[in-house]
């Protein structure tokens, strides 16, 4: 009886070995499929081990091995291209050195563009709508990490072009505007956008408070009212009045 059940062990365990190894053949060969970079064969081997009932010693079965040789050169599936239709976009953010001005002030504006798809921009267009009273500083502009390969500047609007923009890269880019005594009718909203060929178009917006300085329509007098008797232009004794202030408004 003894013997008829060690016998059942070893034919159990070397049925469990042999189902154990034709799946991790399967696993390894499967796996090899998407990650193997080089056709150097795979082994797997498995053993089972289990005490005897009777209090013999463990018994162990090893499987039999198996090799699996992956195909040469296959690595993993590049990543899928957008779906049709869906364009790549450029990235755009606008900061200042102020948050406020008035009119003789300057004010200095930055733009970031990045290009965060996988294709190149080429070439990149930057486009700033100045708001009214806002004046673009000549020859201020300054860019990092290549300089625009073309300035245009009309009315209101500074157009900058730069060369090809690589995936994953970005430009800085500088420029100064004048505030004239017209910037107080304006809002002081400034639009940028980026775009380049294939790519959707990406804009930006900053608003400056304008403020009126010495052009507003109110102000205050301090001086001395008094009566002049003698028209000389000072007060003498005898000519009533003091201090005063006064307020205005246009």
């Amino acid at each position: 009886m003894r013997r008829i059940y060690r016998h059942f062990y070893v034919g159990f365990l070397f049925f469990l070995s042999l189902v154990l190894s034709i799946g991790l053949s399967y696993v390894g060969q499967s796996s090899s499929m998407v990650y193997a970079q080089e056709a150097s064969p795979i082994a797997n081997q498995a053993t089972a081990q289990i005490d005897d009932p009777a209090g013999g010693p463990p018994l162990v079965v090893p499987s039999n091995r198996t090799e699996v040789t992956p195909a040469p050169g296959i690595v993993p599936p590049p990543e899928p291209p957008p779906p049709p239709g869906v364009q790549p976009q450029l990235q755009i953010v606008k900061t200042a050195d102020r948050s406020a001005a008035e009119p003789g002030d300057v004010a200095v504006y930055r733009l970031l563009v990045t290009n965060p798809s996988t294709q190149t921009a080429d070439p990149v267009t930057v486009t700033d709508q100045l708001p009214i009273g806002m004046r673009y500083v000549p020859d201020s502009v300054r860019a990092e990490p290549v300089a625009p390969t073309q300035v245009v500047v009309t009315d209101s609007t500074l157009t900058l072009t730069f060369g090809p923009l690589a995936p994953n890269e970005s430009l800085t880019i500088v420029y100064a505007v004048l505030m004239t005594p017209d910037a107080v009718r304006g809002d002081g909203r400034n639009v940028a956008q980026a775009v380049a060929p294939g790519f959707a178009p990406a804009v930006a917006t900053f608003q400056m408070t304008i403020r009126p300085g010495i052009l507003a329509d109110c102000g205050t007098i301090l001086g001395r009212v008094f009566v002049d008797k003698n028209f000389d232009g000072q007060q003498q004794p005898g000519e009533p009045g003091g201090a005063q202030r006064g307020h205005f408004h246009g």
